[in-house]
């Protein structure tokens, strides 16, 4: 396959999803271009830092169609202006005159990005350090260069909480009042000790 034909992918998925498409078309859209991608990796670091297109695909898009998977929703239709303003997506709901307007944030996005680009460099990571955005650049090199170190499930729930009420802080502005939030946060498995995994 042509490079030009494997560029095209994450472009024609961008491109789709600016005009306005049936939850369904969406989910096949999304899935198309997942299959895609496994075979070709071409947005690889795009993918696993979220940078230029990237960004846009894993920071906004994704996050919609997990709250999409999640709220088993099935029906209604969703637009992704892709144009810096706000909000970021349009939710139109069956039998709604007007669209949900969905504005979504990152929570500890800064120390995904250091995780990643420590265990692409070194091979292996840290894993969890429980730094928040606002952490200086000087406090992730020292994590980076600490001895790994056990943690609680107490003590990534608070720092989790913390993360969330950060990025709540940065959309506490009146031109955001009406829109429905969505805050991409680790509470994933992967950030939990084991045994929360099994709770």
């Amino acid at each position: 396959m042509s490079n030009t034909k494997q560029t095209d992918a994450l472009d024609r998925l961008l491109s789709r999803l600016r005009g306005k498409l049936t939850i369904p078309d969406f989910k096949s859209e999304i899935d198309q271009y997942w299959k895609e991608e496994i075979i070709n990796r071409q947005h690889l670091n795009e993918v696993r830092f979220n940078s230029g297109p990237g960004k846009r695909l894993m920071d906004e898009i994704m996050p919609v169609s997990r709250m999409l998977k999640f709220g088993n929703m099935t029906e209604g239709w969703v637009q992704f202006p892709q144009n810096y303003e706000i909000p970021d997506c349009y939710l139109w709901k069956p039998d709604a005159a007007r669209p949900t307007k969905i504005e979504i944030t990152v929570s500890q996005g800064r120390e995904r990005f250091h995780r990643r680009k420590e265990l692409v460099e070194e091979g292996h990571s840290h894993g969890y350090v429980g730094l928040q955005d606002d952490a200086s650049e000087e406090d992730f090199k020292a994590a980076r260069g600490r001895e790994h170190s056990a943690y609680s499930t107490e003590k990534v729930l608070e720092r989790t909480k913390r993360g969330i009420e950060i990025a709540l802080n940065k959309k506490n502005d009146p031109k955001y009042t009406s829109m429905q939030l969505i805050i991409s946060a680790p509470l994933r498995s992967n950030s939990f000790p084991s045994s929360a995994g099994q709770r």
